[in-house]
């Protein structure tokens, strides 16, 4: 079985690892190909529609998804890191009118008592309409190739604002003079929602859903310390062997 592992600013930190985990599970008759998808104009938009409703995905993305194997004869699996930010975009900074929000599925969690409290649905739906603007190409790979594809749940957020606020990533320091980061809880709140909306669609569209690993996750469901990077929102290298790790017991456990 060969697996494509394929995304943007997530493969970062799963490429270095690329020799040392083929190695790993290649006695299981399992091997990975690990696309990262340049960052050119080519490939933006990822696709598009046309007048019926219609999806055509970019050729410059099918290309280097043909030159890691997708069409060859062999057993071929897609696993999708794309995009998993949105979480971030709606909550990782402070807001002028700070809101919180109740997770039906998660009541224990606490609410914070100067912010307007947002009904859930409507911060689901917020939420969706992002994951929307690139959801299509994962739903549509899997329709014209008939691949397995497996998307993977996005990184779980960083407890510390202290440290995401010394490692804030340059596009959120654009978005305000003082940048404050909000509330953890609330940043968590929306890690949840985003992977509940995400798992949704991917079981509309038959691709299957892989969970962030439980040994990455700290007692409260943060990401671990281990896992945290050099900036606020990605995984360490170490994360990222670990989601493979996961991936490769998911591929070869389904298979047996």
């Amino acid at each position: 079985m060969k697996c494509i592992v394929f995304g943007h600013s997530h493969m970062t930190t799963i490429l270095p690892s690329a020799d040392e985990l083929n190695m790993a599970y290649q006695p299981q008759g399992l091997e990975f190909k690990f696309v990262q998808f340049p960052w050119l104009r080519s490939v933006h938009p990822a696709f598009r529609r046309v007048g019926d409703g219609t999806i055509i995905l970019n050729d410059a993305i099918l290309l280097e998804l043909e030159r890691a194997g997708l069409y060859e004869d062999d057993d071929i699996v897609l696993a999708s890191v794309v995009a998993g930010n949105e979480n971030h975009a709606l909550t990782l900074l402070k807001h002028d009118d700070p809101f919180d929000v109740i997770l039906p599925m998660r009541t224990d969690l606490p609410v914070s008592a100067q912010s307007v409290i947002l009904p859930f649905q409507a911060f689901k739906e917020v939420l969706r309409q992002s994951v929307l603007l690139w959801w299509p190409l994962i739903s549509e790979l899997r329709r014209v190739t008939g691949r397995r594809v497996v998307q993977i749940e996005t990184v779980p957020p960083i407890p510390d604002n202290s440290h995401i606020a010394e490692k804030l990533d340059p596009f959120f320091k654009r978005v305000t003079i003082n940048p404050e980061i909000s509330d953890r809880y609330l940043r968590y709140k929306a890690w949840l929602t985003l992977s509940e909306v995400v798992c949704e669609l991917a079981r509309a569209d038959d691709v299957e859903y892989l969970t962030v690993p439980p040994s990455m996750l700290d007692h409260e469901g943060f990401l671990r310390r281990e896992g945290w990077f050099n900036d606020a929102t990605h995984g360490s290298v170490t994360y990222s062997a670990h989601v493979i790790h996961r991936l490769a017991g998911h591929l070869v456990g389904g298979r047996m």
